[in-house]
């Protein structure tokens, strides 16, 4: 048997879970922030010049910033407990997780395969899949 979590209280806790969580809007917002940070790491290539790697490197940090402001949202909405419920969660969980800790250590060249393994959750959106 699956076992309920236990949602926060409160307004916004409720607000989030019952008008941001299930709004179309909101999860249009997330597959086309992944869609289009995939899009723009596919155009990373061996002797890009320094003001396109800057670009690069200044979207991954907007995009970094988004997927983890995403996560704080949809944990305030539901909680730890019901978050970590969604096999989908943990896998987004873990690339932000994982992205952090390189954004924090300085290897923020090495986040590639963080960002990538994001592309699954696309597949989320297919329900059919």
């Amino acid at each position: 048997p699956h076992r309920q979590a236990r949602q926060p209280a409160g307004k916004v806790a409720e607000a989030i879970r019952e008008v941001i969580l299930p709004s179309f809007w909101f999860r249009l917002f997330r597959i086309l922030c992944v869609f289009v940070n995939t899009i723009i790491m596919a155009t990373e290539h061996e002797g890009q010049d320094k003001e396109y790697h800057a670009f690069l490197n200044t979207q991954n940090a907007i995009f970094f910033a988004i997927h983890f402001l995403e996560i704080g949202i949809t944990v305030a909405g539901m909680g730890w407990a019901a978050y970590l419920q969604d096999k989908w969660n943990v896998v987004d969980f873990v690339c932000v997780f994982g992205s952090t800790v390189y954004v924090c250590s300085g290897q923020v060249q090495d986040l590639t395969t963080f960002r990538s393994i994001r592309v699954l959750l696309v597949l989320k959106a297919v329900p059919s899949l």
